[in-house]
């Protein structure tokens, strides 16, 4: 749970670091978190 949680904290940091706002997906995947998808929107 604290690498679940660590990372969520990265996400936000990443989302609130660029000017452009981001949507991204998170899928377990292998017993691990894996960004399905992460693209700029306009």
């Amino acid at each position: 749970e604290a690498y679940c949680h660590t990372l969520a904290i990265s996400l936000e940091i990443m989302l609130y670091h660029d000017d452009e706002p981001l949507t991204f997906d998170l899928v377990w995947d292998n017993g691990g978190w894996r960004s399905a998808t992460l693209e700029n929107v306009s």
